[in-house]
């Protein structure tokens, strides 16, 4: 595409979205938080300076600036990737995490961390058109006080692209009641 380099991607947004192999998928929960107002994003494609010798390379950026949105109204409790007829590029491969947070609190500043939101016996199930599931794998949970404040995720064998999967979730604590979330991708 324009004599740019294999690893010169189109686009670190969709990247950031997979957050492949990137522990606490934080890129993923800043730019899924329903309150995120507003980010300043900065690229830049080219070589080292004196080496014309190197591949192009890009590099983004991304700063979350300004003020929180008002979420207080809000309908959303659940923010899933993926969710729904989702494009397989930005799901491309078994090594990129399915993950589910939880807005409990829609304050301003909303507290929807450990102790509002526990996923310590969460079970969760994966099954196609046919009923069967997926093996899940890799499960884990973060409460990092950054974008979405807790996050469940976990990696998924066999995923094919064009079929329907339905995701069911049993047991996340909120306020401490368990909770079955489920929904489909």
């Amino acid at each position: 595409s324009g004599g740019y380099a294999q690893h010169v991607v189109p686009s670190g947004i969709d990247l950031w979205l997979i957050d492949e192999e990137v522990a606490g998928l934080g890129h993923r929960r800043w730019l899924l938080m329903p309150a995120l107002d507003t980010i300043s994003y900065g690229r830049v494609i080219g070589r080292p300076p004196g080496r014309p010798d190197v591949q192009l390379f890009s590099a983004d950026a991304i700063r979350v600036v300004g003020p929180r949105q008002d979420i207080s109204q809000l309908g959303t409790a659940v923010i899933a990737y993926p969710f729904g007829d989702y494009p397989r590029h930005l799901f491309p491969s078994d090594k990129v995490a399915l993950s589910v947070s939880i807005l409990a609190d829609r304050g301003p500043h909303g507290d929807n961390g450990r102790g509002v939101v526990d996923f310590d016996r969460a079970v969760i199930r994966v099954t196609g058109p046919d009923g069967r599931a997926l093996p899940v794998r890799d499960v884990r949970q973060d409460y990092e006080g950054f974008g979405l404040p807790n996050v469940l995720y976990w990696k998924l064998d066999g995923v094919q692209s064009g079929v329907q999967y339905q995701v069911e979730i049993r047991d996340i604590r909120v306020y401490g009641v368990s909770r079955v979330v489920a929904y489909p991708f």
